[in-house]
């Protein structure tokens, strides 16, 4: 009896506001993947004219849908009691945005891959850090070089003069 009477209290909450209407709650509704929203039928008639079956029937079908969206966002949104929040998805998640993505932590921030990462941007790039920074791989190339870069202690031949060692660099930029 008191969910019958919250439906109806709901139901008429729709009849005296159209902007709440069957057409807007599916619009406002969170999209999930494809095929797995349900649409609610549209009538001829408006809400305000129907009969209190047929409101009751739309808001039914509108439950029944927002529950199947609910279930579809609670299995790749898990969010923990300590407030922890995993996005799990079994392929792939994309992150679009018309103009700025800000990502922040408050101790650490890691990006990590089975196998490649890519950073690329058009304009400049910045790496930059407080303490030292580390790159570390297999080969290094700046700029896509191929030519070993000279560091001090490597041998250096001039045309015409003896072997000579580099003697002086960067103290802030170091390498083997």
């Amino acid at each position: 009896m008191h969910s019958t009477l919250i439906c109806l209290a709901l139901m008429f909450s729709f009849a005296v506001s159209p902007a709440l209407g069957a057409d807007e709650v599916m619009e406002r509704a969170v999209q999930s993947q494809p095929g797995v929203m349900q649409q609610v039928p549209r009538t001829s008639t408006p809400i305000q004219s129907a009969t209190v079956e047929q409101q009751l029937a739309a808001l039914q079908q509108q439950v029944q849908a927002l529950q199947a969206q609910m279930a579809v966002l609670q299995s790749v949104l898990k969010i923990a009691s300590d407030g922890e929040v995993t996005i799990l998805s079994p392929t792939s998640i994309s992150i679009q945005a018309g103009k700025d993505i800000s990502i922040g932590a408050g101790k650490n921030v890691s990006i990590g891959s089975g196998q490649n990462v890519s950073i690329q941007g058009t304009g400049t790039a910045l790496v930059e850090g407080k303490g030292s920074l580390d790159l570390k791989g297999t080969l290094i190339k700046l700029n896509g070089g191929s030519k070993p870069i000279a560091t001090v202690g490597s041998q250096v031949q001039v045309p015409g003069e003896p072997i000579g060692h580099v003697t002086t660099g960067s103290g802030t930029i170091l390498g083997n």
